[in-house]
């Protein structure tokens, strides 16, 4: 089970709860891991323009 939780700005990030070898081993790529870093800080209606947070480069085992 993946635990989402709310982070220092008033996002939800899911390396609040867990920790990145956790989350690889869940199938998250090091994209997704850099975007739940900077959710751990980002304030409600913040975009983080950096990463990509859609498509297939996300999910591709989904294809």
């Amino acid at each position: 089970m993946l635990v989402m939780q709310t982070g220092f700005g008033g996002r939800y990030s899911l390396l609040v709860h867990h920790n990145s070898q956790e989350l690889k081993a869940f199938g998250l790529t090091e994209a997704m891991l850099t975007d739940q870093e900077w959710q751990k800080t980002a304030r409600p209606g913040e975009l983080n323009y950096n990463c990509m947070t859609t498509g297939p480069s996300w999910f591709p085992h989904f294809g």
